[in-house]
């Protein structure tokens, strides 16, 4: 019976010895294994952080290419678009004579300009011999118009005296 408890004790006595030898390196492993699970945590985290930046850099790329699209439909929708036309009251050029009912007007579509002085003197019943001095008079104001439109009053004999022959 001694001999038998001695040889549990010698037996209990390695097994605390072989204990006590591994102890230190338990200890060490579980402070690493620690130590990696809270990397492990932290790069989680920062991978969720990452994610969610991630889908908001999508978001705001899709956004901003939504955006580019409609601004180069948009331009396109201009560029194809036919000129707007200019309304029949559009007026480039007016000149309000005395004695006369109604100004001398040059729309922009006018490009006879003999036709819109003969149209002009026939209305006010003036003498046809104006014709040539009111039209050099209206290609004058187009040239030397600095913007339009050109709203002007003249009389009739100075026109005559300045822009006849």
């Amino acid at each position: 019976v001694v001999a038998a408890r001695d040889e549990m004790r010698r037996r209990a006595d390695e097994l605390q010895d072989k204990f006590d030898a591994v102890q230190p390196e338990h200890e060490d492993l579980f402070a690493r294994y620690s130590e990696v699970i809270e990397q492990i945590d932290a790069i989680k985290g920062e991978n969720r952080k990452l994610s969610r930046e991630s889908e908001n850099l999508r978001a705001s790329i899709a956004q901003t290419q939504r955006e580019v699209a409609e601004a180069l439909q948009q331009k396109e929708a201009v560029e194809s678009a036919p000129p707007t036309q200019i309304a029949v009251s559009d007026v480039l050029i007016s000149v309000s004579v005395d004695g006369a009912s109604v100004p001398l007007e040059l729309r922009p579509w006018d490009t006879n300009f003999d036709l819109v002085v003969s149209d002009w003197l026939v209305a006010e019943q003036k003498a046809p011999n104006l014709q040539d001095c009111l039209v050099k008079y209206l290609r004058h104001l187009e040239d030397t118009a600095e913007t339009f439109p050109v709203r002007t009053q003249a009389k009739l004999q100075e026109l005559h005296e300045q822009f006849a022959n």
